[in-house]
């Protein structure tokens, strides 16, 4: 039922370029001082605002295949799209840097999972190391190589671990901020915060 499960939606890039514009447009801002903003804050916020743009890029990716790639705040020019690889090497080389800016845990618990932290970062470092791997196959060793390391340090760190599927831990798991969640879009009526079932975002993924 294409309207009822209004998959037309997911055929519409705007919004996820608007998320891309934004971070954009706050590493801009970061670069140029804000004042109350230390270095230490300032570190932190570039790596989170990284991992929102390439975590982004990603979902487009896996979406539409070449996308438009370009990083420069207030930007406005038509661009062409580029292949998902370079846009994905791109992103690689972008959020790479900043892993271990980021801590593997936060001392306010209610941040846990709902803020990328390390075991994020990694995360999303792996997949997109694996999502080239097959598709730049002359270079698959290189991407499957970097992978495995990633995934080592995430296990070696001792910071995330999956809980036994029981009941008890089903329901702890899916009120999310637990020791497996690396990161999550957490929601809480306590907040009055309401997903609709059918929205493209939720329903697909």
């Amino acid at each position: 039922n294409y309207s009822m499960y209004n998959f037309r939606v997911i055929t519409q890039w705007k919004k996820y370029y608007q998320v891309i514009q934004g971070v954009n447009i706050l590493l801009a801002k970061l670069e140029e001082g804000i004042p109350g903003v230390n270095d230490e804050d300032k570190k932190r916020y570039v790596a989170e605002a990284k991992f929102i743009r390439s975590f982004t890029y990603f979902w487009m990716v896996r979406l539409y295949g070449d996308v438009v790639y370009y990083t420069e705040a207030y930007h406005s020019e038509s661009l062409p799209r580029e292949s998902m690889v370079t846009v994905l090497k791109n992103c690689i080389a972008d959020l790479s840097p900043e892993k271990d800016n980021m801590p593997w845990t936060f001392a306010d618990p209610a941040q846990q999972g709902a803020r990328p932290g390390k075991g994020a970062i990694i995360a999303l470092l792996m997949h997109m190391n694996m999502w080239n791997a097959s598709f730049d196959r002359a270079n698959s060793t290189s991407y499957y190589t970097i992978a495995m390391e990633l995934g080592k340090e995430l296990i070696d760190s001792k910071q995330h671990r999956l809980y036994p599927l029981t009941n008890e831990s089903w329901s702890e798991v899916t009120k999310g901020r637990t020791k497996e969640s690396l990161f999550e879009f957490y929601r809480s009526i306590n907040y009055g915060d309401n997903v609709n079932a059918l929205a493209p975002f939720w329903d697909h993924f």
